[in-house]
């Protein structure tokens, strides 16, 4: 597009708002979307290899701002975009030696990124990808309350039981009144004995079936012995063939 120029975008409904619509734009559930847009003015964004520290980031703040908008409206596969490019423009600070307001607005920022990754994998049911963002927030402040509660409502999600029990614990011990992480152990008790069970009849129902077919199995070869045997027997007491008489 060139400046001034008019067009139309239409954005499929996965990428949209989803099965959720819209209420606030009275925009219903699976809806396909279409713009009108004009481009009003254009700037050649810079590469990251041309950047600067300070510009990384403040186009990271930029980012985040842009990929919460995005959040609120529900649009999550774009948010998740928004999110992602802060974590490269950030990854590659690594190797610096940044100090003071710097090192600490990174760190921000790179914080924000992966829970706001996390969340938004939650809600699209990605929950390998959000206990992977979990952990990248993790290693940046380990004690993080909204890490590790999304981790365990993720490890949960996979029915992974234990995992997500010692993240809530871990939530309840850095904040032992918070109601959400109490209510999510005893969601995670109750879901763990309901598969349990299930297992359990699953198994047993298995092994009846197993010991069913071996006990059939094993009166078949009774059955077929007995009959070999008084085929046998029968066959011993026919009368010998006799030669006609010449």
């Amino acid at each position: 597009m060139k400046k001034g120029e008019h067009s139309r975008l239409v954005v499929k409904s996965k990428y949209a708002f989803h099965t959720e619509g819209c209420s606030q734009y009275q925009i219903p559930p699976n809806a396909d979307l279409e713009y009108e847009i004009e481009l009003k003015k254009f700037e050649k964004a810079k590469e990251t290899w041309e950047m600067d520290t300070a510009e990384k980031l403040e186009i990271s703040e930029i980012c985040k701002n842009k990929g919460s908008e995005f959040f609120k409206a529900n649009m999550l596969t774009i948010a998740v975009k928004y999110y992602k490019r802060i974590e490269e423009y950030l990854k590659s600070e690594d190797s610096l030696p940044l100090q003071g307001d710097e090192a600490k607005k990174r760190k921000t920022l790179l914080l924000a990124a992966h829970l706001n990754l996390a969340m938004c994998y939650l809600k699209l049911k990605e929950d390998y990808l959000a206990c992977k963002s979990c952990d990248s927030a993790l290693e940046l402040v380990p004690k993080s309350e909204k890490g590790l509660y999304r981790r365990g409502t993720a490890n949960l999600n996979l029915q992974n039981f234990d995992l997500s029990l010692a993240d809530f614990n871990a939530v309840l011990a850095i904040d032992p009144q918070n109601k959400a992480a109490k209510s999510q152990i005893l969601l995670a008790n109750q879901k763990k004995k309901k598969f349990q069970e299930c297992e359990k009849q699953m198994y047993s129902t298995m092994f009846k079936k197993l010991a069913a077919e071996s006990e059939n199995s094993g009166m078949d070869t009774m059955v077929n012995a007995k009959e070999s045997k008084e085929q046998l027997l029968a066959k011993s007491l026919e009368p010998e063939n006799s030669s006609p008489e010449s």
